[in-house]
């Protein structure tokens, strides 16, 4: 009778059924089918607009939410049940497929008396923690007697604890494997580090002493060149072995400040650097910073002079503060500062090698073993960031690191 008084004007049926609640059925046209002599025809719309309520209420009755057995025969977890006196209430049927034993074995019997090797494990441990504080406990251990990696959590509430567990044999697998592979890559890289260090360093020195002995020459110079090449080389296998390694922690970085930084520890020649946003953001310095000096040597080696009809195409706002520079790099934030981005002038890469210029090797240079920007992937990876390059407003490439947490 509510819609009733709510609609006055709107004609409606209301019919009682025996489900929870009435069906109102609201009619487009108000019927009389006390008189007149088309009664036939406005009892069949009648007839007709009763039929679709029903049929509609009695649809949503059948769509009503599923009762608890249904939701547990759902899920892909295993599922247990237990009250307070340890016996099992409910098994779902992954749960009886992941143990290997019937529901109808298990319901009724007490957890320690179905399965004794829980006994002594990290399981009863946490099993016993979540029914006793009342707190949610997850453990993950291996499970002798089935040769298998269990991921169980626990809930408590007041008739007991709910189980849900999951086979994670396989992902601990891969765990492990992860891990043996960064063992391995960190002893290669410790043999870099001072193994081959070491010998560089005493072969560096003696060169310069030689030289301050008797002058430099052409085989001096080019030895020396050759040693410096070999650090360098160090240094990026060092970085490569090391890429992969996840971010522990972070610090707080500006823009601004890591990149001048950075600047004044490469050799930059004539290049000019050009910072135009304030922007703060978290990360591992020291692995940015190298992200930074990579993309600024790989702009020193291929960039060049700007294209003036093609520089500042993007933006009137944005101009040289030196046209004439040899090469100008630029740093920024992101529109949306959900990232930065570094360009450079010279000329564009070639849209159908953005992707490649990534991969392991690839280098334009006679003396590059393509590794830098390889390591700049690594880094941006090992941050959960993106990176892509695009045409840059300074004729050149634009490198754009998204996804970035912004201070």
């Amino acid at each position: 009778m509510a819609a009733v008084a709510d609609y006055p004007d709107t004609p409606v049926l209301l019919l009682m059924n025996p489900g929870p609640k009435p069906v109102v059925v609201e009619l487009s046209d108000p019927l009389d089918i006390e008189r007149g002599p088309d009664v036939p025809a406005q009892k069949t719309v009648l007839s007709h607009h009763v039929e679709l309520a029903m049929t509609d209420e009695q649809t949503a009755r059948n769509r009503s939410a599923p009762d608890t057995s249904t939701i547990y025969e759902r899920i892909t977890d295993g599922f247990f049940a237990v009250d307070r006196d340890w016996e099992y209430t409910y098994v779902n049927s992954e749960g009886a497929a992941l143990t290997d034993r019937p529901r109808a074995e298990l319901i009724g019997t007490r957890v320690w008396d179905a399965f004794p090797e829980l006994v002594d494990t990290p399981f009863e441990d946490a099993l016993r923690r979540a029914m006793d504080s009342g707190e949610t406990t997850e453990v993950e251990a291996h499970y002798q007697p089935h040769g298998i990696w269990y991921d169980v959590r626990a809930y408590p509430d007041d008739n007991g604890i709910s189980i849900y567990f999951r086979d994670i044999t396989q992902r601990v697998a891969r765990r492990k494997k992860l891990e043996r592979e960064n063992e391995r890559l960190e002893q290669f890289a410790n043999i870099i580090s001072h193994d081959l260090r070491n010998p560089l360093a005493v072969a560096q020195g003696n060169v310069e002493l030689v030289k301050d002995e008797h002058g430099t020459t052409d085989e001096l110079e080019t030895v020396s060149r050759a040693l410096d090449r070999m650090e360098a080389l160090i240094d990026d296998m060092l970085a490569l072995a090391r890429q992969e390694q996840g971010i522990k922690e972070t610090d707080s970085i500006s823009l601004p400040e890591i990149a001048e930084d950075c600047w004044t520890t490469i050799e930059s020649a004539d290049a000019t650097l050009e910072v135009v946003s304030g922007y703060g953001f978290t990360g591992d310095k020291q692995r940015v910073k190298q992200l930074f000096e990579n993309i600024f040597r790989n702009a020193i080696e291929h960039g060049g002079p700007a294209d003036p009809t093609i520089a500042n195409r993007h933006t009137d706002s944005e101009v040289f503060t030196d046209a004439d520079a040899d090469l100008l790099v630029r740093v920024g934030s992101l529109d949306d500062e959900d990232g930065f981005y570094i360009e450079n002038s010279g000329a564009d890469i070639p849209e159908t090698e953005h992707d490649r210029i990534f991969e392991n090797g690839y280098s334009t240079g006679e003396e590059g073993l393509g590794l830098g920007l390889t390591i700049v992937k690594g880094i941006v990876s090992a941050h959960d960031w993106d990176i892509a390059v695009t045409d840059g407003s300074l004729s050149g490439p634009r490198f754009e690191i998204s996804a970035v947490k912004p201070e």
